[in-house]
């Protein structure tokens, strides 16, 4: 996992993270989601580096909290 500053792991820094990634969005670059147990956010899924046009393409990477790993909330 790489090195994350230690506001990364703040309420803020989650607000910094999530407006970067809705603003992203907005202009067609990533798609980002969550997954969620309930009303709970366990995990987030993301198709980043859209390439549009005759070549589309897309990563997707996704994680799930360790506490939920292995019951099937990333099943098809």
């Amino acid at each position: 996992m790489p090195a994350r500053p230690e506001e990364f792991y703040t309420p803020d820094g989650q607000a910094s993270v999530i407006a970067s990634l809705r603003a992203s969005h907005g202009r067609g670059l990533v798609w980002p989601g969550v997954v969620v147990a309930g009303e709970t956010v366990i995990g987030q899924v993301t198709i980043s580096s859209i390439l549009r046009g005759p070549f589309q393409k897309g990563f997707l990477g996704y994680w799930v909290s360790s506490l939920h790993q292995g019951l099937g909330h990333t099943s098809p």
